[in-house]
């Protein structure tokens, strides 16, 4: 499941196979019928049993080798799908290309997930694009800019100047609101690369908690 995309049927009949160990038949019996699937597939501190669903437990863990690609890009399998895949893009922007492997569009299949919750810690700005990566927390991707001098892939080093925020390029291109959140961010790290966290975890990273739907 770490590697490819599970087909729905084979999910539903392993599902099938625990949900029937529940509520099956023994003993020629049928057992009581407690909770439907979905109410078991909750979390326990939620009233559930923690049973996975399978489906989303596949995203997840797919999901998982992305953030491990963005997170150590010098890694033997991050090094070859970028030869093969985005030789001079990301794999958050990668299309499927041509004749894709299985593993491919498996990746591409859970990427979304990864954009939901992915954020960026500014440090040169080299990695980080202005208007299509997460990087301003208070302002939720939504970055509205009033002139036309920046482009759509431009860089958030495009906005720094001599190791700081360059505050006149910033407020000549951004709606005051938006100004004032980035110029409210930390002061960038010349010396450092970007570095990309998960926000909806106290240690930034994803799955550390483990990866149940």
């Amino acid at each position: 499941m770490s590697c490819f995309r599970i087909p729905q049927t084979i999910c539903a009949k392993i599902e099938g196979a625990c949900a029937n160990f529940w509520w099956g038949m023994e003993g020629g019996r049928k057992k009581i019928h407690w909770l439907k699937w979905t109410e078991l597939c909750r979390p326990k501190n939620m009233g559930g049993m923690g049973f996975r669903n399978l489906v989303e437990f596949n995203k997840a863990l797919l999901a998982k080798q992305i953030w491990r690609i963005i997170r150590n890009p010098n890694s033997l399998v991050a090094r070859v799908l970028k030869a093969r895949y985005f030789r001079h893009g990301d794999i958050m922007e990668a299309s499927i290309g041509t004749k894709p492997s299985y593993i491919w569009r498996s990746l591409l299949w859970s990427r979304d997930l990864i954009k939901q919750g992915a954020s960026w810690r500014i440090g040169n700005g080299e990695q980080t694009r202005i208007f299509r990566d997460h990087w301003v927390p208070s302002l939720n991707n939504s970055l509205r800019y009033t002139s036309g001098g920046l482009a759509e892939d431009d860089r958030v080093e495009k906005l720094i100047g001599d190791g700081a925020w360059d505050e006149q390029m910033i407020r000549g291109n951004f709606l005051p609101y938006v100004a004032d959140a980035i110029m409210s961010l930390p002061e960038p790290k010349e010396d450092r690369e970007d570095c990309c966290f998960w926000r909806f975890d106290t240690k930034a990273i994803f799955g550390d908690r483990g990866t149940s739907s």
